[in-house]
C-alpha cells in the first residue's frame, strides 16, 4: 500500500482549472471550496498557480484554495500515490496561505480528498511527454477517485512551446494533450464522468502566443503571465458552471 504523504494533514481539494489573469474585476465563486494540484509549472510564485490565483490583478484572486500544491517534476503518479519529493522547486497552500520552498513532497490524493473539496483543478500532464499514451490510465483513475469523492473536476492542459526553436518538445506537448484529452473523452462516453478541460495548448499554439524560456520546457516570468492570462476567461467559466450545477 502506498505510503501516505507527510505534507499536512487539512490537504484539500484539487483544483483543475486555469483562469484570466490581467483582467480586474470580483472572483468567479468566492464561497466555492477549491483545491489544485499541479508541476513545476506552479511551483514558484510566477509561474501558473501565482499568476491565475494570487496576483491581486487576476479576476480570480480571491478564490478560496483551501489547498493547492505544485510539485516540480510531478508527474500523475505522484498525487496518486503521494510522498514523492522534489528540490526543485515546491509550493503549497493551506486555506488561502501560501508558501515557495526548493523541496517538498507531493500530497497523496485520498487525504487531499478527505477535506470535501467542491472544485478539484489538475495541471498535470507535460512530465508524461516520454510516454503519453501510458498517462492514459492515469488520467482516468484520478479522475474517477475526483468524481467519485463528490468533487468536481477541472484538467488544464500543458501550454505550446516554440513550434521551430523548441519543434520535440512542442511536439511531445501536443500528443500529452491528444492522450489526456482522450483519456477525458473515454471516461465522459464509458462512465458520464466528466472533467472539463481549459486546452492551453490549442490557445497558446500560436507563434508568440507565450514566451518560452531556453530549456524548452518552461516559461519566463512573461510566459507565465501571457499563459495565465490566455486560459483566466475559460477557467472562470468553467469554475462558475460547476458551481451551478453543484446549487440545482
Amino acid at each position: 500500500m502506498a505510503k501516505r504523504s507527510t505534507v499536512s494533514k487539512s490537504l484539500l481539494q484539487i483544483l483543475v482549472a486555469s483562469s484570466l489573469l490581467l483582467s480586474a474585476g470580483p472572483a468567479y465563486s468566492e464561497s466555492a471550496k477549491i483545491a489544485y494540484i499541479g508541476d513545476s509549472h506552479s511551483s514558484v510564485s510566477w509561474s501558473l498557480f501565482g499568476r491565475l490565483f494570487k496576483y491581486s490583478d487576476s479576476s480570480l484572486a480571491n478564490e478560496n484554495i483551501v489547498f493547492g500544491q505544485g510539485v516540480c517534476g510531478a508527474g500523475i503518479h505522484y498525487y496518486l500515490n503521494g510522498n514523492f519529493s522534489t528540490s526543485c522547486g515546491y509550493m503549497e497552500t493551506l486555506n488561502n496561505q501560501t508558501q515557495y520552498s526548493k523541496r517538498g513532497r507531493s500530497a497523496q490524493l485520498d487525504l487531499v480528498l478527505e477535506a470535501a473539496p467542491e472544485i478539484v483543478i489538475v495541471q498535470l500532464g507535460g512530465n508524461h511527454s516520454a510516454d503519453p499514451v501510458a498517462a492514459e490510465p492515469l488520467v482516468k483513475t484520478l479522475v474517477r477517485q475526483v468524481i467519485e469523492s463528490g468533487a468536481s473536476c477541472i484538467w488544464i492542459g500543458a501550454a505550446a512551446t516554440d513550434a521551430e526553436r523548441c519543434a520535440r518538445s512542442n511536439y511531445q506537448r501536443l500528443l500529452v494533450n491528444r492522450s489526456i484529452k482522450r483519456a477525458l473523452n473515454e471516461m465522459a462516453n464509458e462512465s458520464g464522468a466528466i472533467c472539463d478541460y481549459i486546452d492551453s495548448y490549442e490557445l497558446t499554439r500560436e507563434p508568440g502566443a507565450v514566451e518560452v524560456s531556453s530549456d524548452c520546457r518552461h516559461y519566463t516570468f512573461k510566459g507565465y503571465q501571457q499563459w495565465a492570462s490566455i486560459i483566466e476567461l475559460y477557467l472562470g467559466e468553467a469554475i462558475a458552471a460547476k458551481l451551478s450545477v453543484r446549487e440545482q
